[in-house]
């Protein structure tokens, strides 16, 4: 059993302090403690893109990532984070071309010390083993201020318990696009298979990767929106499970058609809330009544418009 969350404002403009977000899993951590992570939009991108990547020896590994980013662009800054697990957490801003972001994502994800948790100038992941508590000393994080936050407590049961393993999962094939997962895929490898074959190339064993990269195919290489893809991974991934997937400007939440991993979801004009029980919505509004999600269905929400 794992928890999701979700806030999202449906109009550009809206946003929100991503504290709110760790609140939210604080009450849905009987879940499960042994990770928590967000993924956080902010309102206003910061200036260059925010690589966030975990090591076990910054002090040996960071020279050659430099190196690496500077062979594409130039190195701004750098932030160190001691996580509650044997890596170190480090968020580098970097200024290089949009169209280098792939490319650099992949050849990173390629060394077997580094794991990308995200790159990207509008999103930024972040995870602990643990809960919640452990990611409010991760500098900047409480006070961000964002359009929209995914989020995610785990417990492991069928993969590793380990910082890189924990959720949200990112792919390099779409930088800007995180998920979240609820349940187990059952046909986890042979769609691996089927996406290595392509060329994509996973870094963890945990089955909730899969999503990620699925729909980062589905909408960066094969041309689908991501609402087409989040109808038609109903189809194609099986299991029980319920999950969350976020773009810069989109939200959607998908239920298997068994329908065992509940997402519960309270609407109003301005934003929406999401979250695997409606408990975790009182730190927003005490007078919420939220609807399950029905087995099988898509629920899809864009901010791509700009307020009036």
């Amino acid at each position: 059993m794992c928890g999701v969350a979700a806030v999202f404002y449906k109009r550009r403009g809206g946003g929100f302090r991503a504290g709110v977000m760790l609140r939210m899993l604080e009450l849905l951590k009987h879940r499960g403690e042994d990770a928590t992570g967000i993924a956080a939009y902010a309102s206003v991108p910061g200036e260059g893109w925010r690589l966030r990547f975990s090591c076990r020896e910054p002090g040996a590994q960071l020279p050659r990532v430099r190196e690496i980013v500077a062979a594409r662009g130039r190195w701004v800054s750098e932030e160190i984070t001691v996580t509650h697990s044997p890596y170190y957490l480090v968020e580098a801003v970097v200024d290089l071309p949009g169209d280098a972001v792939g490319p650099l994502y992949r050849c990173l994800e390629a060394d077997p010390d580094l794991c990308v948790h995200s790159f990207s100038d509008s999103l930024a992941v972040f995870k602990d083993v643990g809960p919640a508590r452990n990611l409010t000393g991760y500098k900047g994080l409480e006070e961000l201020v964002c359009s929209h936050v995914v989020g995610h407590v785990r417990l492991a049961t069928e993969s590793v318990d380990n910082l890189n393993f924990a959720h949200p999962f990112a792919s390099p094939l779409r930088p800007d696009l995180a998920i979240v997962h609820n349940g187990q895929l059952t046909n986890y490898f042979r769609l691996r298979r089927s996406l290595e074959s392509k060329g994509v190339a996973f870094k963890t064993g945990n089955d909730s990767e899969l999503i990620a990269h699925y729909l980062a195919y589905k909408t960066a290489v094969a041309g689908r929106g991501l609402q087409e893809a989040l109808k038609t991974s109903i189809d194609e991934l099986d299991g029980v499970f319920s999950y969350v997937a976020a773009t810069a400007t989109e939200i959607g939440a998908v239920q298997d058609r068994l329908g065992l991993k509940p997402i519960v979801i309270y609407e109003t004009v301005d934003r929406v809330l999401l979250g695997s029980e409606q408990l975790c919505f009182s730190v927003l509004d005490e007078e919420t009544a939220g609807e399950e999600i029905t087995p099988g269905e898509v629920r899809y929400w864009s901010n791509s418009i700009a307020p009036a």
